[in-house]
């Protein structure tokens, strides 16, 4: 029984790849958005079983789906640290740019076997893989009742590059004991995975930090000597160096069988602690500061669900640039929370639907975060993935804190859309969504610069619509102006929430009845036309004459499609012709 827990999670792994694919999960979204307040900015990456690359948004749809063979064979995506993509085909990294075009290959060094659970890119532009290393021991004598020709493995981290040079090893076999191992891993059985590495981060001073989740250990690694530098572990970690101050529930303190291991910023260590040899088994992300001069560990920040999550395997957590923390239980959902452990955003997954890792991503879309504090004028169109288009001159400001700007080249989906009012032709691939950190309100004018924007053809002839919230509620159009001078559009707005741009430009409206050169009609009767998409009302002529000098009807309808007439005369030739208008347009006449 024993073993099996020692070799579950990659068992569960490879089952990821048999689970049904999302094409099941629903007709309106892929997946289950069931809390948006003001996420971080960025897509969710997750493992798509089997069907290729894709990200889903805050509407829970996939978006940027590829599905060529050649992806399809890829597991365990991650963006690294250069803003490229790594995915494992079992025998090789393969690095992906944005666009998830293939720009290079680094094959696993053959003496070693492939480990996919992690990988990272270093500043010299080589590739920290993990990689495992199996020896054939007599642990008869290393524990009693020992298998005389035991097969045992080992983590070892490698530095390449695409040549497949190698510039640096590190063996387990040679820094830990296979004794090293949590109680529950069974040394006495033919194949032993003492260590299980199962991440790698690169500390803020280059050092490597690893996680060896049967050791239940973090340790940090001198990057070029590959000496120890600290080991750091729970209660069943057999050479912890830390004492933990206020971790300790039950006689248990610390971790247990964590999962991704991460150096934040600030120098503490982030983790998913699976919770597995705990008095009280739970699931959670936690936070700590190690004192590297006292040698003690003391928690600063933890997550536990409500009712509590158990998570024998899997998982992983993710800092966010705002703060806030994701999480992914690799069934049933994936939280997004604050540092005040309120939930920003939560997303369901279908029964039977498991991922192995989750993160939010700024990729494919345009943000930028500026602090608040009292009115101005902010611009928001950087450079870069800043290019957001867009700047703000607030008159009113309540609160103090942060907004970001972020821009997403499509609109919302149709199903997810409604509005106040539709006079309005076409949609534009576009919409931007402002998301707040501490401020109540803002009011003020809004600063779209037109140029930048090549789905903007027609900027005279649109207008800007808002809602308050991403992803539901109904759009309101906002009294919108356009300087040519400065191409610029202009619309003042309160509040937060989601903007789209709608253009007003009408098309050329096509007559129903009469039809051309009809005969025989009534002196009184019906004019007919095709109604015109985002016509708000009808300019109907009626003449004797075909250049409408004397025009015998000349009305203005409000959203009509037919009025009445009325004529003198049998015998004469009449003309009539119809053109839509709305605030911004005025159609062509019929």
């Amino acid at each position: 029984m024993n073993m099996n827990r020692n070799y579950i999670n990659i068992i569960l792994f490879l089952l990821l790849l048999s689970f049904p694919s999302f094409e099941m999960i629903g007709q309106n979204s892929d997946f289950n958005v069931r809390v948006l307040d003001n996420p971080a900015s960025g897509y969710i990456y997750l493992d798509l079983q089997g069907k290729g690359f894709g990200l889903v948004d805050n509407y829970g749809n996939i978006k940027f789906i590829d599905s060529s063979n050649s992806l399809k064979n890829c597991i365990n995506w991650k963006m690294l640290r250069d803003g490229t993509w790594g995915c494992f085909n079992f025998s090789s990294l393969m690095i992906y740019n944005e666009n998830i075009e293939l720009i290079r290959e680094v094959r696993f060094p053959s003496q070693y076997g492939a480990d996919i659970h992690d990988c990272e890119v270093l500043d010299n532009g080589h590739y920290l893989l993990l990689c495992t290393m199996q020896k054939n021991i007599d642990m008869s004598k290393v524990v009693e009742g020992g298998d005389t020709s035991a097969d045992v493995r080992s983590g070892v981290l490698v530095e390449t590059d695409i040549t497949g040079e190698i510039y640096f090893i590190w063996d387990g076999f040679d820094h830990f004991n296979i004794t090293d191992a949590t109680s529950d891993v069974d040394l006495t059985q033919k194949t032993i995975n003492f260590q299980h590495l199962n991440s790698i981060s690169i500390d803020n001073d280059g050092n490597y930090v690893i996680s060896s989740r049967l050791m239940d250990e973090v340790t940090k690694i001198n990057k070029n000597t590959g000496e120890i530098i600290w080991r750091f572990g729970g209660k069943e970690c057999k050479n912890n160096q830390f004492t933990f101050l206020n971790d300790t529930i039950e006689g248990f303190w610390g971790f247990s069988h964590q999962h991704s291991a991460n150096v934040l910023p600030n120098g503490n260590i982030l983790l998913f602690d699976n919770g597995n040899l705990k008095p009280e088994q739970y699931s959670r992300a936690v936070e700590y500061n190690l004192n590297l001069q006292n040698m003690t560990a003391t928690k600063v920040w933890e997550y536990r669900y409500s009712p509590d999550i158990y998570r024998e395997s899997m998982a992983n957590v993710q800092r966010l640039y705002n703060g806030n923390t994701l999480i992914n239980w690799v069934i049933e959902k994936i939280t997004e929370v604050r540092p005040d452990k309120s939930i920003a955003f939560e997303m369901i997954l279908p029964e039977d639907f498991a991922t192995y890792r989750a993160f939010r991503y700024l990729t494919r879309m345009n943000a930028k975060r500026l602090n608040i504090n009292s009115s101005g004028n902010f611009n928001f169109n950087g450079n870069g993935k800043e290019a957001t288009k867009v700047s703000l001159n607030l008159t009113s400001v309540s609160g103090n804190g942060s907004l970001t700007v972020e821009k997403h080249d499509y609109s919302p989906p149709k199903s997810r859309m409604s509005f106040v009012d539709s006079s309005f032709s076409s949609i534009l691939p576009l919409r931007w969504v402002f998301n707040k950190i501490g401020l109540n309100n803002i009011q003020g004018e809004l600063i779209i610069k037109a140029n930048e924007i090549p789905q903007l053809i027609n900027p005279d002839k649109v207008s800007i619509y808002k809602r308050d919230n991403e992803a539901s509620g109904g759009f309101s159009e906002l009294i919108t102006n356009y300087n040519s001078l400065t191409n610029e559009l202009t619309a003042q707005f309160s509040g937060f929430g989601e903007f789209i741009i709608c253009s007003k430009k009408l098309d050329n409206i096509l007559l129903a009845y009469p039809e051309n050169n009809k005969t025989s009609l009534s002196l009184k009767g019906t004019l007919r036309w095709q109604k015109l998409k985002g016509a708000t009302n009808y300019n109907i002529q009626l003449s004797d004459d075909n250049l409408f000098s004397n025009k015998l009807i000349n009305i203005i309808a409000n959203d009509t499609n037919e009025t009445e007439y009325s004529v003198q005369n049998f015998s004469k030739q009449y003309f009539w012709r119809v053109r839509g208008m709305n605030n911004k347009d005025t159609s062509q006449w019929s």
